[in-house]
Protein backbone atom coordinates (compact mmCIF):
# COMPACT_ATOMS: atom_id res chain seq x y z
CA UNK A 1 0.00 0.00 0.00
CA UNK A 2 2.76 2.47 0.95
CA UNK A 3 4.79 1.65 -2.17
CA UNK A 4 1.69 2.12 -4.34
CA UNK A 5 1.12 5.48 -2.64
CA UNK A 6 4.54 6.74 -3.80
CA UNK A 7 6.70 5.97 -0.73
CA UNK A 8 10.12 5.15 -2.25
CA UNK A 9 11.04 2.29 0.10
CA UNK A 10 9.60 0.35 3.03
CA UNK A 11 11.69 -1.77 5.41
CA UNK A 12 9.91 -4.27 7.65
CA UNK A 13 10.65 -7.27 9.90
CA UNK A 14 8.75 -10.49 9.29
CA UNK A 15 9.00 -11.46 12.99
CA UNK A 16 10.06 -9.76 16.27
CA UNK A 17 13.77 -9.61 17.12
CA UNK A 18 15.60 -8.96 20.39
CA UNK A 19 16.76 -5.51 21.51
CA UNK A 20 20.43 -6.42 20.95
CA UNK A 21 19.69 -7.60 17.41
CA UNK A 22 17.64 -4.48 16.68
CA UNK A 23 20.41 -2.17 17.95
CA UNK A 24 23.01 -3.99 15.82
CA UNK A 25 20.83 -3.80 12.73
CA UNK A 26 19.90 -0.12 13.16
CA UNK A 27 23.50 0.89 13.95
CA UNK A 28 24.97 -0.69 10.81
CA UNK A 29 22.05 0.43 8.65
CA UNK A 30 22.46 4.06 9.80
CA UNK A 31 26.24 3.99 9.32
CA UNK A 32 25.85 2.66 5.78
CA UNK A 33 23.26 5.30 4.90
CA UNK A 34 25.51 8.04 6.32
CA UNK A 35 28.28 6.69 4.07
CA UNK A 36 25.97 7.41 1.10
CA UNK A 37 25.19 3.76 0.41
CA UNK A 38 21.90 2.97 -1.30
CA UNK A 39 19.15 1.72 0.99
CA UNK A 40 19.26 -1.76 -0.58
CA UNK A 41 23.03 -1.98 -0.05
CA UNK A 42 22.68 -0.59 3.49
CA UNK A 43 20.12 -3.28 4.37
CA UNK A 44 22.45 -5.97 2.98
CA UNK A 45 25.31 -4.62 5.12
CA UNK A 46 23.11 -4.57 8.24
CA UNK A 47 21.90 -8.14 7.54
CA UNK A 48 25.52 -9.27 7.20
CA UNK A 49 26.32 -7.60 10.55
CA UNK A 50 23.55 -9.62 12.22
CA UNK A 51 24.90 -12.83 10.71
CA UNK A 52 28.47 -11.99 11.72
CA UNK A 53 27.57 -11.10 15.33
CA UNK A 54 24.90 -13.68 16.11
CA UNK A 55 25.91 -16.27 13.48
CA UNK A 56 23.43 -19.01 12.65
CA UNK A 57 22.24 -19.21 16.26
CA UNK A 58 19.65 -16.56 15.44
CA UNK A 59 17.40 -16.20 12.38
CA UNK A 60 17.35 -12.40 12.78
CA UNK A 61 19.51 -11.79 9.68
CA UNK A 62 16.83 -13.46 7.49
CA UNK A 63 13.96 -11.30 8.79
CA UNK A 64 14.48 -7.79 7.30
CA UNK A 65 12.41 -7.35 4.14
CA UNK A 66 12.89 -4.33 1.87
CA UNK A 67 10.27 -3.16 -0.63
CA UNK A 68 11.39 -0.52 -3.12
CA UNK A 69 9.47 1.52 -5.65
CA UNK A 70 10.49 0.44 -9.18
CA UNK A 71 11.61 3.98 -10.05
CA UNK A 72 13.61 4.52 -6.83
CA UNK A 73 17.39 4.09 -7.18
CA UNK A 74 17.90 3.50 -3.45
CA UNK A 75 19.89 6.67 -2.76
CA UNK A 76 18.59 8.47 0.33
CA UNK A 77 21.54 10.71 1.24
CA UNK A 78 23.69 12.27 -1.47
CA UNK A 79 27.16 13.66 -1.05
CA UNK A 80 27.58 17.41 -0.88
CA UNK A 81 29.04 19.11 -3.91
CA UNK A 82 32.59 20.36 -3.24
CA UNK A 83 31.40 23.83 -4.33
CA UNK A 84 29.01 24.06 -1.38
CA UNK A 85 31.56 22.95 1.22
CA UNK A 86 33.47 25.66 3.08
CA UNK A 87 36.83 24.36 4.32
CA UNK A 88 37.77 25.55 7.79
CA UNK A 89 41.42 24.52 7.50
CA UNK A 90 43.89 23.53 4.85
CA UNK A 91 43.74 19.83 4.04
CA UNK A 92 46.55 17.64 5.27
CA UNK A 93 48.60 15.75 2.72
CA UNK A 94 46.97 12.43 2.01
CA UNK A 95 48.88 9.22 2.49
CA UNK A 96 48.55 6.39 0.05
CA UNK A 97 48.15 2.89 1.43
CA UNK A 98 49.27 -0.26 -0.30
CA UNK A 99 47.97 -3.48 1.19
CA UNK A 100 48.71 -7.08 0.40
CA UNK A 101 50.05 -10.49 1.29
CA UNK A 102 53.69 -11.52 1.33
CA UNK A 103 55.14 -15.01 1.54
CA UNK A 104 57.18 -15.48 4.72
CA UNK A 105 59.15 -18.23 3.00
CA UNK A 106 59.97 -16.14 -0.07
CA UNK A 107 59.55 -12.38 0.65
CA UNK A 108 59.92 -11.64 -3.07
CA UNK A 109 56.51 -13.25 -3.60
CA UNK A 110 53.83 -10.70 -2.76
CA UNK A 111 50.35 -9.80 -3.95
CA UNK A 112 48.91 -6.28 -3.73
CA UNK A 113 45.25 -5.40 -3.18
CA UNK A 114 44.13 -3.40 -6.21
CA UNK A 115 40.64 -2.74 -4.82
CA UNK A 116 38.75 -3.38 -1.61
CA UNK A 117 38.67 -7.16 -2.05
CA UNK A 118 41.37 -9.80 -2.36
CA UNK A 119 40.30 -13.39 -3.15
CA UNK A 120 42.49 -16.32 -2.06
CA UNK A 121 42.17 -19.94 -3.11
CA UNK A 122 43.40 -22.81 -5.23
CA UNK A 123 41.68 -21.64 -8.42
CA UNK A 124 43.91 -19.79 -10.86
CA UNK A 125 41.45 -16.91 -11.24
CA UNK A 126 41.84 -15.85 -7.59
CA UNK A 127 43.90 -12.77 -6.77
CA UNK A 128 46.20 -15.03 -4.73
CA UNK A 129 46.54 -18.63 -5.91
CA UNK A 130 47.73 -21.11 -3.26
CA UNK A 131 48.28 -24.52 -4.82
CA UNK A 132 48.11 -26.66 -1.69
CA UNK A 133 45.87 -29.72 -1.29
CA UNK A 134 44.17 -28.43 1.86
CA UNK A 135 43.30 -25.06 0.29
CA UNK A 136 39.77 -24.74 -1.11
CA UNK A 137 39.13 -23.46 -4.63
CA UNK A 138 37.59 -20.29 -3.17
CA UNK A 139 39.14 -20.36 0.28
CA UNK A 140 38.95 -16.85 1.77
CA UNK A 141 38.65 -13.13 1.10
CA UNK A 142 40.36 -10.09 2.59
CA UNK A 143 37.94 -7.17 2.61
CA UNK A 144 38.72 -3.50 3.21
CA UNK A 145 36.03 -1.79 5.23
CA UNK A 146 35.79 1.58 6.85
CA UNK A 147 38.12 1.47 9.82
CA UNK A 148 40.10 -1.63 8.89
CA UNK A 149 40.22 -5.04 7.26
CA UNK A 150 38.50 -8.36 7.79
CA UNK A 151 39.28 -11.86 6.63
CA UNK A 152 36.25 -13.94 5.63
CA UNK A 153 36.76 -17.70 5.53
CA UNK A 154 34.50 -19.80 3.29
CA UNK A 155 36.67 -22.91 3.08
CA UNK A 156 36.38 -26.57 3.98
CA UNK A 157 39.25 -26.73 6.48
CA UNK A 158 39.40 -23.17 7.82
CA UNK A 159 42.08 -20.49 8.06
CA UNK A 160 44.74 -20.06 10.76
CA UNK A 161 45.65 -16.54 11.88
CA UNK A 162 48.24 -15.27 14.35
CA UNK A 163 48.34 -11.57 15.19
CA UNK A 164 51.70 -10.16 16.26
CA UNK A 165 52.90 -11.84 19.50
CA UNK A 166 49.64 -13.82 19.70
CA UNK A 167 49.01 -17.58 19.38
CA UNK A 168 47.49 -19.12 16.29
CA UNK A 169 43.71 -19.36 16.09
CA UNK A 170 41.50 -21.06 13.52
CA UNK A 171 38.39 -19.55 11.97
CA UNK A 172 35.94 -21.47 9.83
CA UNK A 173 33.04 -20.09 7.80
CA UNK A 174 33.21 -16.73 9.63
CA UNK A 175 34.84 -13.30 9.61
CA UNK A 176 37.59 -11.88 11.82
CA UNK A 177 39.26 -8.49 12.03
CA UNK A 178 42.66 -8.62 10.38
CA UNK A 179 45.45 -6.66 12.03
CA UNK A 180 48.47 -5.41 10.12
CA UNK A 181 51.37 -7.79 10.65
CA UNK A 182 49.15 -10.86 11.08
CA UNK A 183 50.45 -14.18 9.81
CA UNK A 184 48.05 -16.44 7.93
CA UNK A 185 47.95 -20.11 6.90
CA UNK A 186 45.21 -21.39 4.64
CA UNK A 187 43.74 -24.81 5.43
CA UNK A 188 46.49 -26.47 7.47
CA UNK A 189 49.22 -25.89 10.04
CA UNK A 190 51.57 -27.30 7.40
CA UNK A 191 50.61 -24.61 4.90
CA UNK A 192 52.76 -21.75 3.67
CA UNK A 193 52.79 -18.74 6.00
CA UNK A 194 51.70 -15.38 4.59
CA UNK A 195 52.09 -11.93 6.13
CA UNK A 196 49.38 -9.27 5.83
CA UNK A 197 51.06 -5.86 5.43
CA UNK A 198 50.11 -2.24 4.87
CA UNK A 199 52.57 0.37 3.57
CA UNK A 200 51.96 4.10 3.95
CA UNK A 201 53.38 6.46 1.35
CA UNK A 202 52.94 10.23 1.28
CA UNK A 203 51.49 11.63 -1.94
Amino acid sequence: MLIHSGVPAVLAMRDPISDDEAITFITHLSQALCNHRGVDEAVAIARQALLTQFKFNSPAWTLPILYMHPEFDGQILSELSPITELPTRLPKPLSKQTMGLRSCTNPDKQWMMTGKLMRIGRRSDNDVTVEEQWVSKEHAEIIQREGGYVLRDSSRFGTLIAAQNQPWQTIHQEEIELAVGSQIRFGSEQGEVFLFFVNHQAN
